[in-house]
């Protein structure tokens, strides 16, 4: 049996009190400030909003042309000439999120833009994808944006979208949002035509997938709408070879956009 003297006693009492002192503090700051890495899915924030569409695309290139020399030949063969095709199906989920902290003049939403692509086949590079985030109804008194991205490996990476919005309440810069990409030349790159962000993914066969993001600010009580745009290629092979290979395409494009409304 362990016995414990007067002073010891003490110590131990001290550093267990200390002990639950910093315990009690951890949960207060845990509970009282908002959560920011993790804000489409925390406590903090309630979904208001979600819809769902499938789309598929079909792309020509890019062109395959390989040559043969024979020796001390003044003259080169073409012995393939032809557009290489690649096919696939982009998943679409939006999602609108309100922050349910209670703040006098203003509401904060926050849209979670997510694509999963499927279904890849073929040998070309896909085209290039073009995602739009906008807004519609009630004016914005301020919006922000995720950023956009670049692959730097060859093999399949995961990388990080960062994003800080200049408001007080969901403030710090955090990690809310990636894209797995899986060619160096594969990118997501973001301009804006207005008020609308404007993504476009190259190489669309090598992103598997991407999330995109906007905050929004509004007066108390306002419901914005989201406008949401989808814009895949949607080309057509015109002339084929003796081997079914597309020597001739029309480029081509569908587009599909929703509008998403905000309760609560």
């Amino acid at each position: 049996m362990i016995q414990f003297t007067k002073a010891k006693l003490s110590v131990v009492i001290v550093a267990a009190a200390l002990l639950l002192i910093v315990i009690l503090l951890q949960v207060f700051i845990t509970r009282s400030s908002p959560s920011v890495a993790d804000v489409p899915y925390s406590q903090n924030v309630q979904a208001v909003g979600e819809a769902k569409y499938v789309q598929t695309w079909t792309h020509y290139g890019p062109r395959l042309v390989s040559n043969f020399c024979p020796p001390r030949s003044p003259q080169c063969v073409v012995v393939e000439n032809y557009l290489k095709v690649s096919r696939g199906t982009a998943t679409v989920r939006v999602t609108s999120f309100k922050v349910t902290e209670k703040v006098k003049a203003y509401d904060y939403y926050l849209l979670d833009y997510d694509v999963t692509t499927s279904a890849r086949s073929g040998t070309g590079d896909g085209g290039t994808g073009v995602f739009t985030v906008g807004s519609t109804g009630p004016a914005l008194v301020d919006r922000d944006d995720s950023k956009a991205i670049n692959a730097t490996k060859s093999s399949c990476t995961t990388l990080a979208v960062g994003m800080s919005t200049p408001w007080p309440l969901v403030t710090a810069s955090a990690t809310i949002a990636h894209a797995t990409l899986c060619d160096p030349g594969a990118d997501l790159t973001r301009a804006y035509s207005g008020s609308t962000a404007v993504y476009h993914g190259k190489m669309l066969s090598q992103i598997h997938h991407l999330t995109m993001q906007r905050w929004v600010k509004v007066a108390a009580g306002a419901k914005p709408r989201f406008v949401i745009g989808l814009t895949l290629p949607r080309d057509h092979c015109t002339s084929v070879n003796s081997k079914k290979q597309c020597t001739k395409g029309a480029v081509g494009t569908t587009t599909k956009s929703i509008v998403l409304g905000t309760t609560g």
